[in-house]
């Protein structure tokens, strides 16, 4: 099974840039992916987004069928 850590993020909310800039400091295996692109509006629209960020996991990504929020030990990483 393949996961992917993924923060959906907007441009426009500075609570986005804090966490993207602690994402790039430690060097942490998520991919940060902005609601305005292709894979973002897809995301979104999947999982039912209505608010960044958002911390997700998607899982066996390429059926696209399973995703889940991230817990709280993941989002914490983010935060800390």
């Amino acid at each position: 099974m393949s996961e992917r850590k993924v923060l959906v993020v907007s441009n426009k909310c500075p609570v986005c840039e804090v966490l993207v800039a602690n994402i790039q400091e430690k060097k942490l295996p998520i991919d940060v992916v902005d609601v305005e692109t292709e894979e973002g509006k897809s995301i979104v629209a999947k999982y039912d987004i209505t608010a960044v960020p958002e911390c997700m996991v998607l899982i066996r990504e390429n059926s696209g069928k399973q995703g889940r929020f991230c817990n709280k030990e993941e989002l914490e990483e983010l935060l800390t």
